[in-house]
């Protein structure tokens, strides 16, 4: 892992575990908290990672992790209270409440972007993805929104120059990839090892950009702000 990525992920942990200001309390007056998380690696694996270490104990939260599929699912998952706090993508949060779901966001962990991007074999560079086709999970997804933000990077149009193509998460966006069915994907870290194995190449590391960008967040429903204003920081 590149060293900038790491202290973004590294910060995410630091201020997730603090967002909550609870004192420690006994194990038998822990407070019961659902919460969901989505994804495979970066800020979800430090999430599993901070529950496995205790972290949340420490603040006084008995917390049970629910994993779903997607960032949609997450949102819609907090702003219907079926658990009250979330880690998602900020794309999705603020679509949300857009609509008029009641959620804030309560914290930004990482202000970077930190994905990378992922071509098949014969693809050196992203002048090379002229005409190619790339992988999303959807239209109007963080994972689309990135791309179309990088390729303009590049110097190209991503309706014109390429052919972006709804595939799923970065797993399937990475299986897609293996079996040739599109030519590149942004993807998150923790599938580069699968990836190189495959043959693919890293050809663009997104937290190279310097552009400040709200990317992982954590969302509450209003409703846990106001029956636990000192619980938590709005």
């Amino acid at each position: 892992m590149q060293p900038r990525r790491f202290l973004f992920l590294a910060r995410f942990v630091a201020g997730f575990a603090t967002f909550f200001v609870l004192p420690p309390l006994p194990s038998a007056q822990l407070t019961p908290l659902n919460f969901v998380y989505t994804g495979v690696g970066g800020q979800s694996d430090l999430i599993r990672y901070t529950h496995a270490q205790g972290h949340f104990k420490k603040q006084g939260l008995d917390a049970t992790l629910i994993y779903v599929v997607s960032g949609v699912t997450t949102t819609q998952a907090v702003a219907s209270n079926s658990a009250p706090i979330a880690n998602a993508n900020a794309t999705d949060a603020l679509r949300a409440m857009a609509a008029g779901a009641p959620l804030k966001i309560i914290m930004v962990g990482v202000d970077q972007f930190h994905h990378l991007f992922v071509a098949r074999p014969g693809i050196k560079s992203p002048k090379d993805m002229k005409g190619k086709r790339i992988a999303v999970s959807r239209y109007g997804a963080f994972s689309d929104i990135q791309t179309r933000f990088l390729v303009r990077q590049w110097g190209m149009d991503p309706d014109r120059d390429v052919q972006i193509m709804q595939i799923g998460n970065s797993a399937a966006r990475a299986a897609a990839l293996a079996g040739g069915g599109v030519d590149g994907a942004i993807v998150t870290a923790g599938f580069i090892p699968a990836a190189k194995r495959a043959g693919l190449s890293v050809i663009f590391d997104l937290s190279t950009i310097s552009t400040k960008f709200a990317n992982a967040v954590v969302i509450a429903n209003t409703s846990l702000i106001k029956e636990r204003p000192g619980e938590v920081k709005a």
